[in-house]
């Protein structure tokens, strides 16, 4: 189970962000994090019987960075890598109401390159979700990763097989492979 938590003192934009990833992760609990320490949302995670945690950080009022940890008795480690976000699209803004994923996976456009690559297979071993080659015949969520002409990646969630956006779309600005 992945249980999505915000900085302390998130913004509406940053809340809807992690509804909007609670529903497209199959498996993922939202939880307001409120004065919690780090210790603390691994004490919460632990209580919910989630083993990852995907932490949503605020940069000038907007989400900025992506941490991806991974719950034990000691506390929180990381998983690389850090994402940090140049901007969001939620799902209201791609006119879409979809309820909670059922199936998740995830794909690489052919044009994407070899970093963009390596972050969908990072992502794919956090979320335990197949990275697939073909997007024919798939079924569920599909996580779609592409390049992007001013930043380093686009993430952007599709319903399949009709394979309409339903969002969060994510706009990558760098990563940073050892926190």
């Amino acid at each position: 189970m992945i249980m999505i938590t915000t900085s302390r003192r998130p913004t509406r934009r940053i809340r809807s962000f992690a509804n909007d990833l609670a529903r497209s992760i199959p498996g993922a609990v939202r939880v307001n994090r409120g004065k919690l320490s780090r210790l603390g949302v691994a004490e919460k995670a632990l209580e919910l019987g989630a083993d990852r945690v995907i932490l949503i950080d605020r940069w000038k009022g907007v989400p900025g960075k992506v941490e991806l940890l991974l719950v034990g008795e000691g506390g929180l480690r990381h998983h690389p890598p850090l994402i940090y976000v140049a901007g969001i699209k939620l799902q209201r803004e791609c006119g879409a109401r979809v309820g909670p994923a059922k199936r998740l996976s995830l794909a690489v456009m052919g044009d994407a390159g070899p970093e963009v690559a390596r972050l969908a297979e990072a992502l794919s071993s956090f979320l335990k979700a197949p990275l697939i080659q073909s997007i024919e015949g798939v079924s569920g969520r599909l996580m779609l990763f592409s390049s992007h002409p001013k930043h380093f990646a686009r993430i952007t969630f599709l319903d399949a097989p009709e394979l309409y956006e339903v969002g969060p779309v994510i706009s990558v600005r760098h990563l940073i492979w050892n926190p």
